[in-house]
């Protein structure tokens, strides 16, 4: 609201300077200061950093435009709150910067950390040259910009990133440190899905000569006829850009055959984006810590490397090598002790098979295929006639996972079809009416693009599933086909009737 007129704007100003002042001592948000006026009951860090979020916005509105000169002593913590692990704490922080933006003249979050992101920085960097364990902070300050930032701030935050791969090559509190890497991950993720360019909106360049060109036909040639600018254009760049191949060459020839072959790598090469160099980085950071002790720390890297991959999709160039390197470690989290673990593991994988296809196949069928199988195999008859408790198991959810990976894998890498019998045959258990209602439709699913890839050697195989309806032949002269039933073959009829249909 408006300032009360009875107070003259600077005694308002200095009074709001001396709470935002407050305000921005980092004791304040942890309660340290009450209770060091001799509080007797411990401030709840939650509910009192709400609270003073709350106050803030309030400080926002009364002062308006104002506020703008007050911004650097709020904007630190202000951002720590917005990265803060609680959900509530960093939900009224943002409410509170977009406060912020709508008073002080910022288009968006984004435009306000970009303006601040050099004071940010600064602060950062500080902290984290001195230990990030003894400033936590300074790493969800980083954190909130990573995540809310726009890729301008790449650039800018370089140094902070920098001293936070050198902390944890140091081996400084992996655990405190790898959330962060996470969402530099997750952000070089979003930043290429952004640079995208939709092929719809680009206008390939001229390539063949104008006759070509011209001579060929539109749908539309009437309504999308060129303008007599735009065929001078068209000329005028097409002369230009045959000229610049014909000094090119010239150069070339001057230089001699080794001076062209050496451009010609650079160019075959390109420098990668710095979103995708910073990819690469983290990535090369997983395969150290893979292998961790810790379970949590384990989730953590697998999820950073998911990120990783996505964001590195475009670029096969620094993709494929590094995942090369990174495969040996990542092969065991598939057989890992701790299900959740093994659980994350096979969803990366199905990330990474996606933006790999064909570089993977042979490691796959060769490396992967007998651990699937296995598992398959293994845990099918712990979920045969279980409960309904079981399904609350971290067991069940690594069936259903591994069951969803099967038509996926074969899709993605094209397998062949002996490859693909061989994992349907440890798929056939789940089809059995003793195996929890989701695992049979999670299978069938799955079979389902087996059937789609090779329908005649499915078809073989669901007909040993039925005990009943065997087909007759279509001729009086062909002899009728005995099939080897499947032990208790009457448990997998439905199912089996079922995938018959896409055959």
């Amino acid at each position: 609201g408006e300032p009360p007129h009875s107070v003259p704007p600077e005694q308002l100003f200095s009074l709001c300077e001396s709470v935002v002042v407050e305000m921005a001592a980092p004791g304040v948000w942890r309660g340290e200061e009450g209770r060091a006026a001799g509080s007797t009951h411990p401030q709840e860090p939650t509910l009192l950093s709400c609270l003073l979020l709350a106050a803030i916005t309030t400080v926002v509105k009364v002062m308006g435009q104002a506020f703008d000169r007050l911004l650097q002593l709020a904007v630190y913590p202000l951002m720590q709150q917005l990265g803060h692990s609680s959900a509530a704490v960093s939900s009224h922080a943002l409410g509170t910067l977009r406060t912020v933006c709508s008073h002080c003249g910022y288009s968006s979050l984004e435009q306000l950390i970009t303006r601040n992101a050099d004071y940010l920085v600064n602060h950062v960097s500080l902290q984290l040259r001195t230990g990030p364990a003894q400033h936590p902070e300074a790493l969800l300050v980083l954190q909130a910009m990573l995540r809310y930032g726009e890729e301008a701030v790449l650039p800018l935050i370089q140094d902070s990133v920098e001293e936070l791969f050198l902390s944890l090559d140091l081996r400084e509190d992996p655990a405190l440190l790898w959330p962060a890497l996470r969402t530099l991950a997750l952000a070089t993720t979003r930043w290429t899905a952004a640079s995208k360019t939709p092929a719809s909106s680009t206008v390939a360049p001229p390539t063949g000569s104008p006759e070509e060109t011209m001579e060929k036909p539109h749908p539309h040639e009437e309504r999308l006829r060129p303008s007599q600018d735009e065929v001078r254009r068209f000329f005028l760049e097409y002369h230009q850009r045959k000229e610049r191949e014909r000094l090119t060459r010239l150069e070339d020839e001057e230089q001699g055959p080794d001076a062209a072959e050496e451009v010609e790598e650079n160019s075959a090469k390109p420098r990668p984006l710095p979103a995708h160099q910073l990819a690469m980085e983290v990535l090369q950071r997983c395969t150290h810590y893979l292998a961790s002790p810790a379970p949590d720390l384990r989730l953590t890297v697998l999820d950073t490397l998911g990120h990783c991959l996505s964001s590195l999709r475009v670029n096969e160039t620094a993709l494929l090598p590094e995942v090369h390197k990174v495969w040996p470690a990542f092969l065991h989290r598939l057989s890992d002790s701790t299900p959740s673990v093994a659980v994350r593991a096979w969803g990366v994988l199905l990330v990474m098979v996606e933006v790999c296809r064909e570089f993977l196949r042979r490691r796959v069928v060769k490396e992967v295929w007998p651990r699937l199988i296995g598992r398959l195999e293994s845990l099918a008859t712990k979920s045969a006639n279980s409960d309904k408790l079981y399904r609350q198991t971290a067991n069940f959810k690594l069936q259903r996972k591994l069951l969803e990976c099967v038509g996926t894998l074969c899709e993605h890498l094209d397998i062949r079809s002996s490859d693909e019998e061989h994992l349907a045959h440890a798929c056939v258990p789940y089809l059995s009416s003793e195996q929890p209602g989701e695992l049979r439709k999670t299978c069938q699913t799955s079979l389902t693009t087996l059937v789609r890839r090779d329908p005649d050697r499915m078809w073989l195989l669901l007909q040993q599933l039925r005990s009943q309806d065997v087909p007759t032949p279509p001729h009086q002269s062909l002899k009728p086909y005995k099939f080897s039933a499947f032990p208790s073959s009457g448990k997998f009829t439905d199912c089996a009737n079922a995938l018959l249909e896409h055959c």
